[in-house]
């Protein structure tokens, strides 16, 4: 899957299993999803390409319900966020979306309260797969090799904006609230947007980091 989609049959299906598939996770436990036909880009996060998109900082702090400061490492877990739109819980039987769980390890919490661990999902690689067919490792690197996403380095320090993902089992996973969800802190004079949508750094210039914390700070409190 290229960078730049095209609304194709195909494309749109992926479109919808990615991005409403979480959503129709969110509906189903009575959260509200964003309204994507609203303008007011400071208001709420809005549609762009296939990415739920912030155009503010106050967007993402307002709908975040986690925003961790650590850094993550990439776990041997993976989850199809391809979901079943008659029953969010199953995951589609014909789409993978090839959701990559990295451990999150805390270092401060900015906004909420969390465990000493987060598992992070983060869509890696989109299959279009027939019923009851296997998956092989070559296939799935080679998916992966053609999906644009935010590479996560486990040795730098990031600044996650998280809300939780609804009908899974076991220990909470966690998603990014918007693009862009996750902020590169390794460099104290340029903290970067780090997303696969190509405006997040028009949205999001470098900022040096001090500047940075204290506006996320001052955008949390009420």
């Amino acid at each position: 899957m290229s960078a730049q989609l095209y609304f194709s049959q195909r494309a749109i299906r992926q479109i919808f299993f990615i991005a409403l598939g979480i959503l129709l996770l969110a509906t189903a436990c009575s959260q509200q999803a964003p309204d994507a036909t609203r303008e007011e880009h400071e208001s709420n996060p809005q549609y762009s390409s296939s990415y739920i998109s912030a155009y503010t900082l106050k967007d993402l702090v307002d709908r975040s319900e986690i925003i961790v400061i650590g850094k993550a490492a990439k776990s041997d877990e993976t989850i199809n966020m391809s979901r079943n739109p008659l029953d969010p819980s199953q995951p589609d039987s014909q789409t993978q979306s090839l959701g990559q769980v990295y451990t999150i390890h805390p270092q401060q919490y900015l906004k909420g309260k969390g465990p000493k661990r987060l598992k992070l999902i983060q869509v890696e690689a989109v299959i279009e797969i027939g019923l009851g067919t296997p998956v092989s490792p070559k296939t799935i690197e080679r998916a992966k090799a053609n999906y644009h996403y935010a590479a996560i380095d486990q040795n730098k320090e990031y600044m996650f904006f998280l809300q939780i993902v609804p009908g899974y089992p076991g220990a909470p996973y966690f998603i990014g609230t918007a693009e862009p969800s996750i902020f590169d802190l390794s460099d104290p004079n340029a903290v970067k947007a780090v997303s696969p949508w190509e405006g997040a750094q028009e949205a999001f210039p470098n900022i040096q980091m001090d500047s940075f914390l204290k506006n996320v700070q001052t955008s949390v409190r009420p």
